[in-house]
């Protein structure tokens, strides 16, 4: 408990609460799995509490296990993701605006895990909801500029006429603005709060935003660890053209979908850092697993494989 010195609680409850406050975080497709890993994580806690009279209030724990579809980071070609501007430290955009987002973000979160009363818990959750819309309308802007410069144009001719003729015009040019960019962005943030919200499932997960802490403090996840859905190629012909654009270097037109995993766990890896998988083995010596295979090869060093081959180790 190396982690806790100088403190002078050292108690398992203190051990446990910390390293879930501080080192576990994940992400599931599933809604149901994620509050099936929230209550195990809760039951974790309760079993190492010996005075049930005076029991702590349980963590909040919506921003430590969250519903995501974790292959892909863009939101309607909105991306969070590290770019040419990135910095390579933190995988997180050098841009004042967008880090300065980030962390009223993570403070807010951070709040919200300890928070206890029911007033100050909806009071925090809104204002985390509102940094993620916050930092997403940053980030529309900034990957939208002729969208926003060309509406702020047709702002600023409606100056010169009156309330009524200037509601008019902004009524009539405003969808053909949103036609010509394919861009809506009122459209884009009431979706995404209904997500954040948990009103709608996520069909992508910003890792870098919503676990902010991680990749600002550490440049990446120490440990990554994954089973993996086993969805042969067949049921995944409409993600083909999204995981195409997104791992182009492990790509093949008949992998299976765990191949994208392994290749997501080093792109949210610290450098230097471990993953470790529990998946199918036929990557060893299929076709579609050679693209992996060398990717593997370049870009890691294997530590250990245990191979059950052909035993129903799941059965």
């Amino acid at each position: 408990t190396a982690h806790l010195a100088g403190r002078g609680n050292r108690t398992p409850y203190e051990l446990k609460r910390h390293a879930i406050h501080n080192a576990l975080y994940g992400v599931d497709i599933d809604a149901g799995a994620v509050d099936i890993a929230k209550l195990r994580l809760w039951l974790s806690l309760v079993v190492d509490e010996d005075e049930y009279a005076s029991i702590h209030p349980l963590p909040n724990l919506d921003y430590k296990v969250m519903q995501g579809n974790s292959l892909f980071e863009d939101f309607h070609d909105i991306s969070l993701a590290p770019d040419e501007q990135a910095d390579e430290g933190t995988l997180l955009r050098k841009d004042q605006g967008f880090i300065e987002r980030i962390e009223a973000l993570h403070r807010t979160q951070s709040e919200y895990f300890s928070a206890k009363h029911p007033s100050e818990k909806k009071k925090l959750r809104l204002a985390v909801e509102d940094s993620i819309i916050e930092v997403f309308t940053h980030e529309i802007e900034r990957q939208n500029h002729a969208y926003f410069e060309a509406r702020a144009q047709i702002e600023r001719t409606a100056q010169g006429f009156s309330v009524a003729q200037r509601e008019q015009f902004i009524a009539l040019e405003l969808p053909k603005l949103r036609a010509r960019f394919g861009l809506d962005p009122e459209e884009l943030q009431a979706e995404l709060r209904e997500m954040t919200h948990g009103n709608k499932l996520r069909d992508f997960f910003p890792w870098r935003l919503y676990f902010a802490d991680v990749f600002q403090e550490r440049g990446g996840f120490d440990v990554v660890i994954a089973n993996p859905p086993y969805v042969r190629q067949e049921r995944i012909t409409d993600q083909k053209t999204r995981l195409k654009a997104a791992y182009p270097d492990v790509y093949h037109g008949v992998a299976d979908i765990y191949v994208y995993f392994y290749r997501k766990a080093f792109d949210i890896a610290v450098p230097g850092g471990t993953v470790t998988f529990i998946s199918s083995n036929k990557y060893f010596r299929a076709g579609y697993g050679k693209t992996l295979r060398a990717y593997l090869k370049a870009q890691a060093a294997v530590h250990l494989v245990i191979d059950f081959g052909d035993l129903p180790v799941f059965d």
